[in-house]
């Protein structure tokens, strides 16, 4: 065909499909015109006028079936029928506004937030990385042999071990988490905490990244003889903090006290671990072998044409070859490659499978119960479609109208779950990343997505409406026209609708299993008792700069070995002094790490009298009157108080394990011990035992934790634990609302170093209870999902059970009218859809069993078979189903048996 045919054809095809009637009139005409130049020339030989039209009407045939022909021979017949079928499904839902809202929104729920997830799986898992080569990027990680799938950091000592020992990298660099007080501005703008990471050289060579503005560090930015440190700036903090200046490149901040050039402005989509506002040059030394803390996030890249496998291979045998040499900090732990989106965006993908695991589930009820609701439509209009066989519709195509009046339906459901996904791509950005990793960037809606949604609804369409259709293509329809109105349901009309249903409770009693789970975990995890009162404390952070307080000595144990100012626990004394002259201050106190919240906890090993090795402990710096601050109860003995300094007897205080652990059946108050941290370290004394105060908000098990003042500490320490000695998270008791207090708190810290911001204020309830919002949420959309669900199979059941009165109304007359008891009736009414509900829990029951198990990772203290769980969605169900028959089996024992005879 010619492209000059081609085109003359698809014109033509176009329109005759969208000038219909345009088309028609001039076929009409057409024929007319041959049928009078028929009639002409049999005038012309002789014919009378009524002959002259019968001949005619003879030599063209039948005009209806040729101007059939005709618009088949167009090839667009079947597009026609679709837009009629369109139309009158359009007319149908109309006429059914409750049945047309309840599918589309269930389906737009499921279709909607489907979209949402699978949208998020694709711009994480596989969209493009900010950095050149991204393929050939990967991270080390490090994990124990006794917990594999708990990914840890890596040590220096590893770092350089893998650097210079593997051929499988072009480069590698390493990064470190990091925080500095960006002083002042000239403008009067306030001081404040930034975070962000420090930078090994060859880290942003081996990332491949690319400054928006200015260069990235050269090996000069970490010489240590450098006359001005650099810092780069992300494109957050350069908008948000100054302005967008173009000409940032250049000038000076200060930086912890300390002058800095701003080198550069990375781009805007540029992000390598967990929100970083800037970057600073880090000479990672390398330190002895034997120092094991794992904190710095390596990432290298591999050489072209080296397969994952190939490095894993060396990676894994110098992680062998450490444990060999030095098995004190090295044996029991592996190490293997991880690719970097893994790493950054791996963390999401077990929340986002169980959510899109419940919106499957939930759309399939969904599905299910569209498909039940239409085939007792279906049996209702049986008659109709009985009709239109008669009048010469073919079995295709009463299908193929029963398919495309789903497909209005599941389109219908499409639309509105567009407006679903564009907020569920919102609310899913808000997720709470795992420590170290990004936040999700916001993610838009894009063609993709678009036509997501509209295969998810061609999909759905196909679900549902397959059933009822193939229903009615396998129904005798001349048959149906000869039946009784009120005569009884044939058997195979009710089992597939016994079927659906049961279906329905399967799936909603999995998402009720889920949701309960999640729920009981949140209660118990925000229903724990942490032993003191959260109420009425106002608390946030302080920390000095490094440089401030401490300086190399020397080195211990393979860590550097640092002299702490004495000047440090005194500008701590004056900020204590003067927060607890603020009016409203009941009570101020400090600790070295947060209480309940922190990410980081130093664990010390402890050495009991007589050279007794007793295990680890955590390790706190508090100030005289911690505990009386958070009225946390003592078991025994005392808090600390001002006797308590350096001149003094060093003490401590234990909270209950530790003295269970450490003195089992023994009074801990007097005993003494040491602490492997410096070799200065005094022997301490117990002068207290507190009662179990969670170190970690999701800790399942409380650990030995040992209390330690605060001023009495060695005058030299060693890293990485000498950094407790510069920071303090401070609490305020409150005698009324603690936020009140907050202006005043920040004052007072700024009138004795101007210099450094506090960082993190906040009630300590909101403190205590950050980490819990993501297991709340989650439990929330669980429960949603739960709910929808169990609503959908309720209104399965009843559609069920209301079908099964109307369709049976004679025969339960006939029963009634033969003396069948009031009892009878209802076990004939509710015996099928107690059949279907128990199949449904046995099939339910039987994959909970095995899909809560997804949730494991998610739980706080409640297993994925949690009977009591099981036994609640057990007895949610059964009343669900007990509440949907309820009002048709009143109806069916309330059937007048004279009335449903007269009726047949």
């Amino acid at each position: 065909m010619t492209p000059a045919r081609l085109l003359r054809v698809c014109r033509q095809r176009a329109r005759s499909l969208f000038r219909e009637n345009t088309v028609d009139a001039e076929l009409s005409q057409e024929l007319a015109f041959h049928f009078d130049g028929l009639v002409e020339e049999n005038l012309a030989e002789g014919m009378s006028v009524a002959e002259a039209r019968r001949a005619a009407a003879r030599i063209l045939g039948n005009t209806e079936l040729l101007s059939e022909q005709c618009r088949d021979h167009r090839r667009v017949g079947w597009l026609l029928d679709l837009k009629r079928d369109a139309l009158y499904g359009l007319r149908t839902m109309r006429k059914s506004p409750a049945f047309t809202a309840i599918a589309a929104v269930s389906l737009a729920l499921g279709i909607g937030a489907n979209t949402a997830i699978v949208g998020t799986f694709g711009a994480t898992l596989f969209g493009r990385l900010p950095f050149a080569d991204a393929e050939r990027l990967v991270t080390i990680r490090t994990f124990r042999f006794d917990d594999p799938t708990q990914n840890n950091n890596v040590s220096l000592p590893d770092y350089y071990e893998f650097k210079d020992q593997t051929g499988a990298f072009e480069s590698m660099g390493a990064s470190l988490a990091d925080q500095k007080a960006l002083g002042a501005s000239e403008d009067g703008t306030p001081a404040e905490k930034i975070f962000g990471q420090g930078f090994s050289p060859g880290m942003f060579e081996t990332l491949g990244a690319q400054p928006l503005l200015g260069r990235v560090f050269t090996e000069a930015d970490y010489e240590s003889a450098q006359a001005r440190p650099a810092i780069m700036l992300s494109y957050r903090l350069w908008q948000r903090r100054f302005g967008a200046d173009p000409n940032i490149v250049g000038k000076i901040i200060s930086l912890n006290g300390i002058l800095t050039e701003v080198i550069g402005v990375m781009p805007a989509d540029f992000q390598f671990g967990a929100d970083p506002e800037y970057w600073t040059p880090i000479r990672a030394t390398r330190g002895a072998l034997q120092a094991g803390v794992r904190y710095w996030i390596v990432a290298a890249r591999l050489k072209r044409g080296v397969s994952m496998q190939s490095a894993q291979g060396e990676v894994t045998n110098i992680a062998a070859q450490l444990a060999r040499d030095f098995p004190d900090t090295h044996q029991g732990w592996g190490a293997r490659l991880q690719p970097l989106r893994e790493a950054m965006f791996g963390w999401i993908r077990a929340p986002l499978l169980i959510l899109d695991a419940a919106v499957m589930l939930m759309l399939l009820i969904a599905c299910a119960n569209i498909a039940g609701l239409m085939m007792a439509r279906g049996e209702s209009r049986k008659r109709e479609l009985a009709m239109r066989v008669a009048l010469g519709a073919g079995r295709s195509r009463i299908v193929r109208q029963l398919l495309t009046e789903s497909l209005m339906l599941s389109l219908a459901g499409g639309i509105l779950g567009m407006a679903i996904a564009w907020v569920g791509l919102r609310a899913i950005v808000l997720i709470t990343p795992a420590p170290g990793a990004p936040r999700l960037a916001p993610i838009p809606m894009n063609s993709k997505m678009l036509l997501l949604t509209a295969a998810a609804s061609l999909g759905t369409a196909f679900v549902f409406g397959i059933g009822p259709a193939l229903a009615a293509f396998r129904r005798d329809l001349i048959e149906s026209l000869k039946e009784s109105r009120a005569g009884a349901a044939p058997r195979s009309g009710r089992r597939p609708r016994g079927v659906l249903v049961a279906g329905q409770i399967a799936f909603a009693f999995v998402l009720l299993i889920g949701s309960g789970l999640l729920l009981k975990s949140y209660t118990l995890l925000a229903g724990r008792d942490l032993n003191f009162e959260p109420r009425g404390l106002l608390t946030f952070e302080f920390r000095l700069p490094l440089q401030r307080f401490m300086h190399v000595i020397g080195e211990y144990r393979g860590f550097p070995y640092m002299a702490i100012e004495p000047r440090t626990s005194l500008e701590f004394q004056r900020i204590l002094d003067r927060l607890r002259a603020m009016p409203g201050a009941e009570s101020v106190a400090g600790i070295s790490s947060p209480p309940v919240n922190s990410t980081i906890v130093p664990t010390l090993a402890v050495t009991l009298e007589g050279g007794i090795e007793a295990g680890d402990a955590s390790y706190f710096l508090v100030t005289p009157g911690f505990f009386d601050t958070l009225r946390a109860p003592l078991v025994r003995g005392r808090d600390f108080d001002d006797r308590d300094m350096l001149g003094s007897e060093w003490v401590a205080v234990v909270n209950e394990t530790a003295a269970r652990r450490f003195w089992p059946g023994q009074d801990p108050i007097g005993k003494r011990f040491t602490l492997d941290s410096v070799p200065d370290d005094r022997p301490r004394a117990v002068v207290g035992v507190v009662r179990d105060i969670p170190t970690r908000t999701r800790a399942t098990a409380a650990e030995p934790v040992i209390y330690a003042s605060y001023f009495q500490q060695p005058s030299r320490y060693r890293l990485p634990w000498a950094n407790m000695l510069g920071q303090m998270t401070f609490v305020l008791r409150a005698s009324g609302d603690p936020t009140l207090l907050a202006p005043a708190a920040k004052k007072a810290v700024a009138e004795i170093d101007a210099d450094i911001p506090i960082a993190s204020i906040a009630p300590m309830e909101r403190y205590t209870e950050a980490r819990m919002q993501d297991l709340f949420y989650f439990a929330i959309v669980m429960g949603v999902f739960a709910f929808l669900a169990a609503s959908l199979a309720a209104i399965g059941i009843y559609g069920v059970a209301a079908y099964a009165v109307a369709e049976r109304t004679h025969e339960i007359g006939v029963r009634m009218t033969l003396g069948a008891s009031g009892f009878a009736i209802v076990r004939l009414i509710a015996g099928q859809t107690a059949l279907a509900v128990g199949a449904g829990l046995i099939a339910g029951f039987a994959a909970a069993m095995t899909l809560t198990r997804l949730l494991e990772s998610q739980l706080w203290q409640v297993t994925p078979t949690d009977p009591a769980a099981f036994a609640a969605a057990s007895a949610i169900v059964a009343l669900t189903a007990l509440f949907a028959c309820a009002i048709p089996v009143g109806r069916a024992i309330r059937v007048d048996p004279c009335a449903a005879l007269r009726s047949e």
